[in-house]
């Protein structure tokens, strides 16, 4: 499917940023733009592709976020020493990631459960796709701390989002038919 195709290739583009940067240094290379830009294209692109051909899978609605969790992580790893990037940032993104990829295997194997990406999440990985693009560009300081404050508050929210989501997705398994019937069956065995 092109859609998970688009996926794994920004998966693949990842140690493809990384090593641009290291190898660039503190000049910003158009390899590494490029690179980047093309990850941020397959990103646009994968739901895209997958809505318009009827390619929508469980393993995309995977695949999709955790192609955007291991790129982003990537870079944002190699941008704190390269760069100057916040290590609190990328601990706070990569708190949030862990919680997110820990609890959707999770549901995953117990419950054949997927909790698609939200419109929230998506805004929070653009800010922080923007923040680090400030930081490759070497953005005035004062631009940088503004996008740090604002990407770390989307992703605290889209955390907060998530938790959400995932009580509401919980609430309504726990009361579908099978579950009725086995607290009801499970009850009059108790009487």
């Amino acid at each position: 499917m092109l859609a998970n195709g688009l996926s794994l290739a920004r998966i693949f583009l990842a140690p493809a940023v990384a090593f641009s940067l290291y190898r660039d240094g503190q000049a910003t290379g158009a390899l590494t733009l490029a690179l980047m830009l093309t990850g941020g294209a397959t990103d646009l692109l994968d739901g895209w592709v997958a809505r318009r051909l009827g390619q929508t899978s469980d393993l995309g609605r995977v695949l999709d976020p955790l192609a955007d969790k291991i790129f982003i992580g990537c870079i944002c790893i190699c941008l704190v020493p390269l760069r100057g990037f916040p290590f609190w940032l990328v601990a706070l993104q990569g708190a949030r990631d862990l919680a997110i990829v820990g609890v959707g295997s999770y549901l995953l194997r117990s419950r054949h459960t997927v909790i698609p990406a939200s419109l929230f999440g998506k805004i929070a990985t653009w800010a922080m796709a923007l923040t680090i693009l400030a930081h490759v560009l070497s953005v005035e300081a004062t631009w940088l701390r503004l996008s740090h404050v604002l990407t770390a508050l989307l992703i605290v929210g889209s955390g907060s989002d998530y938790a959400r989501r995932l009580r509401h997705i919980l609430r309504q398994l726990d009361q579908s038919p099978a579950a009725v019937s086995d607290a009801s069956s499970s009850s009059r065995s108790e009487a």
